[in-house]
Formats: C-alpha cells, sequence, structure tokens
C-alpha cells in the first residue's frame, strides 16, 4: 500500500495542484477535437500553397504531408506502422500548442498504472527518498519522512537562485549538465545515497530545458512504461483502447 502511494504521488500532487479544467469523459471525442484542429490546419496550408513558391511552396508541402499523416494515423486507430513520416508528424503535432492543450486536458486525470498521462517535468521521483527513509528510520514513519523530504527538495529544484550547473563541450557545441560537485547534491548525496541524488538531479535536468528562467513545472504527455515522452502514436492507440473498454463496460448486464 505505501509503495503504490509512493508511485502515484507526483500525478496525483499534479492533479491537485491545477486549476480544474474540463475533462472529456469520451476519448473519442478528443481524438476528434485533435482531428478537426488538423482538418483546419490543413486547410490553411493549402489556401496558402497558391500564393507561395520556392522554399516557401516545400515547406508548406512537407508540412501537408506531416499532416496528412497524422489523419492517417486517427483513421488507422494508431495503429501505422513506424515511419519517418510518422515520426515527423508525432514531433510537428505533438508540439502543436491547440493539439498539446486538447491531448493535456484528456489525460491529466489519469492515474497509475496508466502507461500514458501526463507528468509535471522537474517534479522530483519520491520513490528513492521512500527506499531511503526506510532504510534510515523506523518503518511506520518512512512514509511521512519522505513525503516531507521529498515535498523539500522538489521546492529546491523550482527555485532559479540555485543553479547547479556547469558547462561543458560536446562536438563542438556548449552543454549545461549537472555539476555533481555542488555542495547541497553532495550533502544530499552523503545523507540519503546516490539514488537520491539521482532523482532530484533528473528533476533539475527536466526544470532546465523545459523552464530554466521560471523554473515552473511544464506538462507533458508521457509514456509512464518506457519512463519517456510519449508519441502520437501512443497517445492516438491509449484513447482508442479506453474508449473501446468504456463501450465494452457499457454493454455487460
Amino acid at each position: 500500500m505505501e509503495n503504490q502511494a509512493i508511485t502515484d504521488l507526483p500525478r496525483k500532487r499534479c492533479h491537485s495542484d491545477k486549476k480544474k479544467a474540463p475533462v472529456f469523459q469520451d476519448h473519442c471525442e478528443v481524438l476528434k477535437k485533435v482531428r478537426d484542429i488538423i482538418v483546419k490546419r490543413t486547410d490553411e496550408v493549402d489556401k496558402l500553397l497558391t500564393s507561395q513558391n520556392g522554399n516557401e511552396r516545400r515547406s508548406l508541402l512537407n508540412e501537408m504531408k506531416k499532416m496528412e499523416a497524422v489523419l492517417k494515423l486517427l483513421r488507422d486507430g494508431g495503429k501505422a506502422g513506424e515511419s519517418e513520416n510518422t515520426a515527423a508528424s508525432d514531433e510537428a503535432l505533438i508540439g502543436d500548442r491547440d493539439v498539446r492543450e486538447v491531448l493535456i486536458d484528456s489525460l491529466k486525470n489519469t492515474t497509475s498504472p496508466s502507461p500514458v498521462g501526463v507528468k509535471r517535468m522537474g517534479d522530483v521521483d519520491c520513490k528513492p527518498f521512500y527506499e531511503a527513509m526506510k532504510r534510515a528510520s523506523k518503518k511506520e514513519d518512512s512514509l511521512r519522512v519522505a513525503l516531507n523530504m521529498c515535498q523539500l527538495w522538489t521546492e529546491c529544484v523550482k527555485d532559479p537562485q540555485w543553479r547547479p550547473f556547469k558547462v561543458i563541450v560536446i562536438k563542438g557545441k556548449s552543454v549545461e549538465v549537472i555539476d555533481h560537485g555542488d555542495m547541497k547534491l553532495k550533502a544530499l548525496k552523503k545523507e540519503m545515497g546516490e539514488e537520491v541524488q539521482n532523482a532530484v538531479s533528473k528533476a533539475l535536468t527536466e526544470m532546465n530545458e523545459y523552464d530554466p528562467i521560471g523554473r515552473s513545472m511544464i506538462p507533458e504527455l508521457w509514456n509512464f512504461k518506457k519512463g519517456r515522452k510519449a508519441s502520437l502514436k501512443e497517445v492516438i492507440a491509449f484513447l482508442l483502447n479506453q474508449s473501446e473498454q468504456k463501450k465494452r463496460a457499457r454493454l455487460l448486464p
């Protein structure tokens, strides 16, 4: 039970501290909204094609091709084969503000063990804190103490004044990486272990990627099973599967 509470915590916290927004109960309706957005964008691009030439026209044709691939993906129920076109359209449409808003609204209330949902980038994983506290304190106190410690370090990650990063050069490009020589991180590792330090470092890396200035936690469509961003194909397949399950449940006596 305690393990489940720790596993669910980041997503539960994500839901509780956001302003309430409409939740789409019918996943097919969500996909219809996505399709409508893409169709509208396709019409806009089609109109622009008549007045463009050269590089601009080629760019618009490429965009049109990507959107047509996504429409095919929707028609096929998220079961289209992997291709360069599908991957490109994934990147283009999953990053579209209107599409993201619809998908995040529809998925933000999913809870474990849902394989696809919404992750707050920069949220600290509390499970390593729980494991560390089980080793260091009485079992009945470990969950409470772990949650308190995790919340404390989440606030540290959100603090713009704390920047435990250093710049290194990779293939001629300057890149910011975690500075494990930072005094706070070194103290954390000494007190609670490497796994806890890694959890905080991972949250810091995400925060630095998504909002390095404001340090707010940006919602991201996430594949929890694989521990990475969810592809458009995965989100569509998940929503359709959920819709089918609801239909079957309604047919049961």
